[in-house]
């Protein structure tokens, strides 16, 4: 069904092949999405037909994981062997991965396939947004898996220092036998000013910016929570009632065929003169990788549908100050929010 819905949109944007290069040890995301495979080589989709191209030693490996395969005997013929058996066909129009795409292999492939050569990656993105039901169910399991952790941090908080909390969530996921979506974020006092803070010291009073995900077979959750360590001002109160009520605003006015550029317009209303103490989009999409379409921002006038799971995270950033995030994965369901990350959002005072 995958492979169809990419051929169809072959067929509508008139390119005879698409080609997806595994050339090194990093997997190809959207090879991994059509075949399930993960090692080297290249997949090749035509308007009829499609296969994997690898080299002799991955050859068993893909064989386990896709029905046609080819080999050909060293990485380094791939692009030969691929140009030979193509050549039988009438190939105007190939469609590539420009951003995984290198200028050598961009050049070996104007020398091999001497063809007009289209970005797919947008296309191969927008198919992917909307998920099926084992996605959600994976994507589910990792929210809950995240959320289990939260729930340990805020029952026993003992943690010294970032970097000692930031093992503990790593730990934490880990032994579930996941990976982690991405590395955490664990920004206290002054450093929760910063959206994506990387560093360690001690946790002092004041915010306490978490954001963190697990990866289960694959696939990722991403939620944030920030506590409170010692006694909060009360405009800083204040400030965590606001961030808070921007999210369970924008949460209720997901629906069908509301864009998701107009929830972060709405957001930036609803800020108002704190709007320009909010510097990041509100939200993206998440599956096999941990920022995908859609984007909560405003070029992004795609529809909200059903099945389409995003995050949620408006935060506000006071430099040199603190910062306050909240952050949920989200979906559509028979038209009806769900939200997958459940951990309370009330402030956590630890003391």
């Amino acid at each position: 069904m995958r492979i169809e819905r990419l051929q169809q949109t072959l067929k509508e944007k008139n390119i005879d092949v698409a080609l997806f290069f595994s050339l090194d040890n990093s997997t190809n995301t959207n090879t991994k999405y059509f075949t399930d495979y993960n090692g080297l080589g290249v997949f090749v989709v035509t308007k009829r037909a499609s296969f994997l191209l690898v080299p002799e030693m991955e050859y068993e490996k893909a064989c386990q994981k896709y029905g046609k395969v080819y080999k050909t005997e060293k990485k380094k013929y791939l692009l030969e062997t691929l140009s030979k058996m193509l050549s039988k066909n009438k190939i105007k129009k190939v469609g590539i991965e420009e951003s995984k795409c290198s200028v050598s292999l961009y050049k070996n492939l104007k020398k091999s396939l001497k063809s007009k050569y289209a970005d797919i990656s947008m296309l191969c993105a927008e198919i992917r947004m909307v998920k099926e039901a084992r996605e959600i169910k994976y994507i589910e399991t990792a929210c809950s898996i995240a959320d289990k952790v939260f729930a340990k941090i805020c029952k026993d908080f003992k943690f010294k220092t970032e970097n000692e909390l930031r093992a503990f969530i790593e730990k934490e996921i880990t032994a579930t036998g996941c990976e982690l979506s991405f590395p955490p974020i664990v920004a206290s006092g002054r450093s929760s000013s910063q959206p994506h803070y990387e560093g360690n010291k001690k946790i002092t009073r004041g915010f306490l910016l978490l954001d963190f995900g697990a990866k289960y077979k694959g696939y990722c959750s991403d939620m944030s929570r920030t506590l409170y360590v010692g006694k909060p001002s009360k405009k800083e109160l204040g400030y965590y009632a606001l961030v808070l009520g921007v999210l369970e605003t924008c949460e209720r006015r997901v629906a069908k065929n509301v864009k998701f550029n107009e929830l972060y317009n709405s957001t930036i209303e609803m800020f108002g003169l704190n709007s320009e103490f909010f510097t990041h989009a509100l939200g993206h999409g998440l599956g096999l990788e941990i920022h995908e379409p859609p984007s909560l921002y405003l070029e992004d006038k795609k529809n909200i549908k059903d099945n389409i799971v995003f995050t949620i995270e408006p935060g506000l950033y006071f430099q040199g100050k603190y910062g306050i995030r909240i952050e949920d994965t989200v979906m559509l369901k028979n038209n009806r929010l769900k939200i997958l990350t459940k951990s309370r959002k009330e402030l956590v005072i630890i003391k």
